[in-house]
Order: C-alpha cells, then structure tokens, then sequence
C-alpha cells in the first residue's frame, strides 16, 4: 500500500519542516514548497492525498489558491488544510466557504495539526467508500425511514408526523436571518457553531451566505418571524459528494418537531444535489442535534469535545425531486398567505381600560 503523498505549502523554512517531520513520523510521504505558484503547479502536475496551505504566501495568497484548486476539476477533490495566524478569522471564515476542510491557528501544536490531517484524510477515504445504492435507514430495529419514500415507521407503523411548511431563503432574507440568530442567547450561539461568536462575527457570517451554492431554508409563524433556520454548505456549486448541515431553532420553538423536520428536508436537497453524505459537525453536548441525527440513521462519532454526525444518502429519483418541487412550492405559498394575512389584519385598538 502506497504512502499517502501531503503537500506542504508553506514560505517559513523552519515551520514546513516541522510539519514535514511530523507527517513522515505518521507514516506519510510529505514535500514542501515555498510559494503559492510552483505550489500550484506542483498540484496539477501530480495532485496530492492533501495540501496543508498557508494563507500568507509571498506570491498568490493561499485563499486564491485554494480557491482555483476548489474550481478546477482535477484538484476539487483534494482536501486543504489552512494554516493561519490568530486575528484572521475573516481569512477562515472565506476559507471554509470557499471548500476548505480545516484550519490550524499559528502558533500550532504538531499532535493537533496531524489530529486535523488523519480526521481529513479518514473522511475522504470513508466518502470514497461510500455506497451509491439505495438502502433503509434503521435505528434499533425500531424506527425505519426509506430515503425514496416520504414515510417514517415506528415499530412498524408510520408515524403521524404533523407537516411543516418550509420556506427557502434568499438573500433579500438576510434581515431576518440576522434577527433570528443575534436572538440566540451565548449559550445557544455556542451550540449553533461550536463557538459564542460576537454580534458582529453574525453579521459577517450572514453577509458571507452564498445563496446561490447552499441552500438555506427555515419556518416563519404567522408574524413571519423566522423561528427555525438551516444551512447546509456545499463546497461548491453543483453536484457535491458530500454537504454539511446547521441549525438554530429558537428557544420558544423547541420540543415542537422543528429540528426533525428541518433535517428530514436537508436530507432530499442534498439528495437532489447528488450529494453522497450528509455531515453534521456538533458539540458532543448537543444532545438534541445528535439525536435527531441518529434517527434519521446516521452514525455518530466522538472526538473529544466535538461530534461528527453522517448519514449516507440515496441517489435522487423522481419521487425525490417531486417531494422537494412540492414542498418549495408550498412553503412558498405558506409564507405569501401569511404576508396577506399580516397585511390585511385590523390593527387592534387601544384598551379604554388600559392604565
């Protein structure tokens, strides 16, 4: 078996021989190269199992490269791993958007580093091990849900599921997107992305949605307040083997099925998208997300404080499209009837009897 082969794109002579010392002590093969164009080239000369890139090169900067090694179809599969300096946290944000699989903050320790490198590498063999036929999902024996059919069964019976109109979301929504998630409180911002982030790193992230390569959907009440919100992330646009999914749903919200039903329709658009894996990065103690994601029948993994959420995905059919045709159409109907009604509703008058 052939040595994995890592590329090393890095201009500081001592740290790319310590991140090459430490691959090789793994077991892996590892070059290194100063600058971000004979990197690039060395790329598309013979591609790599994995690039670790800097971001600050003294030629082309690592975010285009990454960029261009993300848009060619020789080298988008390669993973990229990031290396940064504190303080650049726009430079990861852009980074991740734009199909990088991990980042390493400088000054890095070389056990976490290779800890990112073997979680990347695993992933890309296990995705490229992954099984295209259709198949049941099952959790115990008990629930069963079949991906070509919209049907649910517990202990053999199908489940009476209330159904939820869900809206998609375009950029014209991004002042209720922000509104919903500057609503979390610290603690539910932490459980959202595995950090507390300020009220203007929401904002950036907000601004930084990509509409036309994700898709973000969610379920307004009749206030047309946005109560529950997803966003799954592909790498690209297009067809993508893998996509990764998150969700806020407001504190009033839960317990009401909202969480549920908001991953059972990331799971058809991921579908629709030829997408293989759906992936649910999430605290270890976000016990609802990871519960929702096991009944759906994916396989959940530990890594310390973090979990790693993935459920192997049917191909789409007809019944897929159709489903997702239909329940865009009345979301969006939901939603134009709940602007009607807000519109057109007599404004209460005031109490005679209030103080």
């Amino acid at each position: 078996m052939s040595k994995q082969h890592v590329l090393i794109v890095e201009d500081e002579p001592d740290i790319a021989d310590l991140i090459r010392f430490h691959c090789e002590r793994e077991g892996m093969s590892a070059e290194t190269i100063g600058a971000g164009k004979p990197a690039v080239d060395a790329i598309r000369k013979s591609p790599p199992d994995l690039v670790i890139l800097d971001l600050m090169l003294p030629d082309v900067g690592g975010i285009e490269i990454c960029r261009r090694l993300k848009q060619w179809p020789e080298t988008r599969e390669i993973p990229v791993v990031m290396v940064t300096a504190k303080g650049e946290e726009s430079d990861i944000v852009t980074g991740l958007e734009i199909g990088a699989d991990d980042y390493v903050i400088k000054p890095f320790s070389p056990r976490v580093l290779m800890a990112r490198v073997r979680a990347v590498l695993r992933r890309r063999a296990e995705l490229q091990q992954i099984p295209v036929d259709n198949r049941l999902e099952r959790l115990d024996g008990r629930l069963v849900i079949d991906p070509d059919r919209p049907v649910i069964t517990v202990d053999g019976e199908a489940a009476d599921l209330t159904w939820v109109p869900v809206k998609t979301l375009e950029s014209d929504h991004r002042a209720v997107i922000l509104q919903h998630l500057l609503g979390l409180s610290e603690d539910d911002r932490y459980l959202r992305f595995g950090h507390a982030p300020s009220d203007e790193q929401i904002r950036r992230y907000v601004e930084g949605m990509d509409f036309a390569r994700d898709e973000v959907f969610g379920v307004f009440d009749r206030q047309l307040r946005l109560g529950a919100l997803a966003h799954l992330a592909f790498p690209r646009p297009g067809p993508c083997p893998a996509a990764e999914y998150g969700v806020s749903v407001a504190p009033r919200w839960r317990g009401q099925g909202f969480g549920t039903r908001l991953f059972a329709h990331a799971m058809l658009l991921a579908r629709n998208r030829g997408t293989a894996v759906l992936l649910v990065h999430a605290l270890a103690e976000n016990q609802p997300m990871l519960r929702i994601a096991r009944a759906a029948g994916a396989s959940v993994q530990r890594h310390g404080p973090d979990a790693e959420a993935r459920i192997s995905l049917p191909q789409a059919d007809l019944a897929s499209r159709w489903e997702v045709w239909v329940e865009s159409a009345a979301g969006s109907l939901d939603y134009r009837i709940k602007q009607q009604v807000r519109h057109f509703a007599p404004r209460r008058a005031p109490d005679p009897g209030a103080g």
